[in-house]
């Protein structure tokens, strides 16, 4: 829990560091997003 408390605040200070990161490996951010969308809709 104290994880993902730490998780949450560090993305709420750092939102732009996030995006930064999701702009430089959108890619691999797209890739996993797919594969998710897909592990979920073949359940």
């Amino acid at each position: 829990m104290s994880a993902l408390v730490w998780l949450r605040s560090d993305l709420r200070s750092n939102w732009h560091a996030a995006i930064d990161y999701a702009v430089v490996n959108h890619e691999k951010v797209i890739a996993a997003f797919f594969i998710n969308s897909c592990a979920v809709g073949s359940i």
